[in-house]
């Protein structure tokens, strides 16, 4: 939620909704803020606002009534010229814990394998769960030695505790990488670079060892779209949306005619007002041959 504070006495709140959750959002606010003139806290009464996958703007004034105005419609963000989708990793919100590479650990494979050390802290056990994991980070080592990792727990008082391994008893867990097939495979921190190259993981435990994952939950894109929107639309011919088979301007089809005559400027308009979207200006540039379109949003469009 951003806040600002403009030169009138009116507070603005922006609430965002994502347009890829087909959902109903409802807020409750309740604000405490100073009359200009008296300088008394004033409470401003709770707003209840629903939205049905729309951003939307929440005015708020002192002693006046709530106002809804719609932000710019988001969506998932594609290339409008290859058709490639946009993907973002999400780690917001995720807890790190920090990890370090041993040099040599006494009475230990040394030589086969390359130890590290997770810290964590002494309430670990009670509230670790696989939905959450062991966030972590490791940077690019190249070190071809199997990666063995313990857990350690640490107490306010500075003592240390390990996890065991249920399996084996000791405090050291083989890191391994598992398969659509069940199966699993030791890893080396080079390895490790062919999930998450940003050096972000996540460890899993089992009763045998740690099953290492990316750190990242991979999704789409979201951002402003009225420009791909357009892209699109312009690109479009008829029977090319499955959902609305006779949406699209189908561009392609104007190539080569009288430009004077064709049809193409009510097509356009017919196009994109019904995607609530106002041609403001439009022409073809004579060099290149391009059509320019400057387009704005109605104010109405609720998505």
């Amino acid at each position: 939620m951003k806040v600002c504070k403009p030169s009138v006495s009116c507070y603005y709140f922006t609430y965002r909704y994502s347009t890829h959750y087909k959902s109903y959002a409802k807020l409750y606010i309740r604000f405490i803020t100073k009359s200009p003139k008296t300088h008394k806290p004033k409470f401003l009464s709770a707003a209840t606002l629903y939205t049905k996958s729309t951003p939307v703007v929440l005015f708020l004034g002192c002693g006046r009534d709530f106002y809804i105005n719609t932000m710019a419609r988001e969506d998932i963000i594609m290339d409008a010229e290859y058709g490639e989708v946009e993907m973002s990793g999400r780690v917001a919100g995720k807890t790190f814990h920090n990890f370090r590479l041993l040099d040599s650990v006494e009475d230990a494979d040394n030589a086969d394998f390359r130890h590290g050390e997770i810290t964590v802290p002494a309430d670990f056990l009670s509230s670790y769960s696989d939905a959450k994991g062991i966030h972590i980070r490791i940077s690019y080592t190249p070190d071809n030695r199997l990666l063995t990792v313990r857990i350690a727990m640490e107490s306010g008082s500075g003592g240390v505790e390990y996890v065991r391994c249920a399996a084996t008893g000791k405090c050291w867990f083989p890191v391994m990488q598992e398969y659509d097939d069940g199966t699993r495979q030791a890893v080396t921190l080079p390895s490790l670079y062919a999930l998450n190259e940003d050096g972000l993981y996540n460890l899993l435990i089992r009763e045998d060892c740690l099953v290492v994952y990316s750190g990242e939950e991979t999704d789409f894109g979201i951002g402003a779209s009225k420009m791909q929107n357009g892209t699109f639309l312009l690109k479009a011919v008829a029977g090319n949306l499955y959902q609305h088979p006779t949406t699209g301007v189908g561009l392609i089809d104007f190539l080569h005619s009288n430009m004077e005559n064709n049809g193409l400027a009510a097509k356009l308009q017919a196009e994109f007002g019904a995607d609530k979207v106002v041609i403001k200006n439009a022409y073809i540039d004579s060099a290149t041959g391009e059509l320019l379109l400057e387009t704005e949003e109605k104010e109405d469009n609720h998505g």
